[in-house]
């Protein structure tokens, strides 16, 4: 997890206060304990805000990432900043600040620890493809429109701001350098600063107080470099169209024009246009699944043998990256008996497909009708009874869960908590719990007249981290 920007050149200038600040590295050695709350366990990274080490909440033994500062009153600010921006917004393409402590010398806050960062899946092309770039860009710009609906711009977007937590989703960090509007009383970048890292910058935002200046057209120029270099993997220093396909060239020129008023003028005008492109056939050869396609034709075909599972488990890792439609039209296709037997042999292939459909879930609201949450708690149901594997209960529950948020359907939702009721195997309860951690938001949503009494304790913790959650104050 890596918390590095360009704006640490702005601030390391001014960071060695001769005032005797005291150093924070010394409150936060390893094995340390803080608050009485966290032990730390390692370090992570420095950022452009300050530090960012490892904890162990001594509650429950989670694992978190925590992030703190010195005394520099900039640094301070910012982080302060920070924090109260995640913790007054909840989204799922928003790293959350579960935890605060503004007025402590040195201030941190608590958030989710992170498997890795965008820059990282960049550096190693995982998986790579125009599709997986979109899909990824997406969930970035759900995240930043957001923001923007709550007043934030963000001026600092950049693969490395970008973390992917551990259920695999990408939310958007690092508000170090946000500003809000209307503008803050105390204003925290001055005239002549410049913020950002340099080859993301808009150019409005090199010019002497151009960072003051920046809206929600200076973070779709960020997006539209971060596409550029999600699809070819180079630095967008320079965008070179003779690098992307044609569908796409008009659409990043467009977001990363010289001039704020020649670009889209939001983020959902961008994701309009992407979406356009991701619906054209011509234009997104190479994403319509064809491999499936044909493997669900077999698996339809009662006079024909059924493919074998390990093909269709390679065909199916095949979806993940690809537009949430694609992979809920084609995994919807598999006849019930062939997901039933896929819940033989190994689990692991089987319950990252079932994470991936999940994923996808996630962006099916608008698109099919409220009573398709029941079409996926009747799939699910069966691979959940047929299953014998926790990873693959799990996941089905993930996916139960997912659905009956976004299609906002009641029923479901009630299934959903008998099915957790009945949860007695601790190895279930174990991975079901770190499963409702992951995906809190949605948890909470079905969460409320539940009765603790009736539920596995490692599931009923994760109701107690709700009603604590709910209590503190950001």
């Amino acid at each position: 997890m890596s918390h590095g920007s360009a704006e640490t050149r702005e601030l390391d200038s001014r960071s060695r206060d001769p005032k005797g600040w005291p150093t924070p590295e010394r409150f936060f050695n390893i094995g340390a304990i803080v608050d009485g709350r966290y032990e730390v366990a390692r370090t992570i990274g420095r950022g452009g805000m300050g530090w960012v080490v490892e904890v162990r909440r001594l509650a429950d033994g989670r694992r978190l990432a925590l992030k703190y500062c010195d005394g520099n009153p900039l640094r301070r600010k910012r982080l302060v900043r920070e924090a109260k921006i995640l913790g007054a917004m909840r989204h799922p393409h928003l790293l959350p600040a579960l935890d605060s402590r503004l007025d402590e010398d040195p201030p941190y806050f608590v958030m989710p620890l992170a498997a890795g960062t965008l820059d990282d899946d960049v550096r190693g092309r995982r998986p790579g493809g125009v599709g997986w770039s979109l899909a990824v860009l997406r969930q970035v710009c759900l995240g930043v429109q957001a923001l923007h609906r709550a007043g934030v711009t963000h001026r600092d977007l950049k693969p490395a701001n970008v973390l992917r937590l551990r259920d695999g989703r990408y939310v958007v960090a690092d508000l170090g350098t946000a500003k809000r509007e209307p503008r803050d009383s105390t204003v925290l970048t001055r005239t002549c600063a410049i913020l950002g890292t340099l080859c993301y910058l808009a150019p409005e935002q090199m010019m002497p107080g151009g960072s003051r200046m920046a809206d929600a057209r200076t973070d779709v120029f960020q997006l539209g470099k971060m596409l550029y270099q999600l699809i070819t993997g180079k630095l967008p220093a320079a965008i070179e169209p003779a690098r992307l396909p044609p569908s796409l060239a008009h659409i990043i020129l467009r977001a990363t024009a010289s001039r704020p008023e020649d670009r889209y003028p939001d983020v959902a005008s961008f994701l309009d246009s992407l979406e356009a492109v991701r619906r054209d056939p011509a234009g997104m050869a190479g994403l319509t699944g064809m491999g499936l396609e044909r493997l669900i034709e077999r698996c339809a075909d009662e006079t024909g043998s059924e493919p074998p599972r390990p093909e269709i488990l390679h065909a199916l890792a095949t979806l993940e990256g690809k537009p949430a439609g694609t992979i809920l039209d084609l995994f919807d296709r598999l006849p019930r008996g062939t997901l039933v037997a896929l819940c033989e042999g190994d689990a692991a292939p089987f319950a990252q497909a079932l994470g991936t459909y999940a994923g996808a879930l996630e962006h099916a609201a608008g698109r099919r009708g409220f009573d398709y949450a029941d079409l996926v708690l009747s799939r699910m149901r069966s691979v959940y009874d047929a299953s014998r594997s926790p990873e693959i209960k799990a996941a089905a529950l993930r996916a139960i869960l997912v659905a009956a948020v976004v299609f906002n359907r009641y029923a479901t939702m009630d299934r959903f908590k008998t099915l957790i009721y009945a949860i007695r195997s601790t190895d279930l309860a174990l991975l079901v719990a770190e499963m409702l951690r992951d995906h809190r938001d949605y948890f909470q949503e079905v969460a409320s007249h539940l009765n603790a009494r009736r539920l596995h304790s490692a599931i009923a913790a994760v109701l107690d981290d709700l009603d604590w959650i709910e209590t503190v104050s950001f």
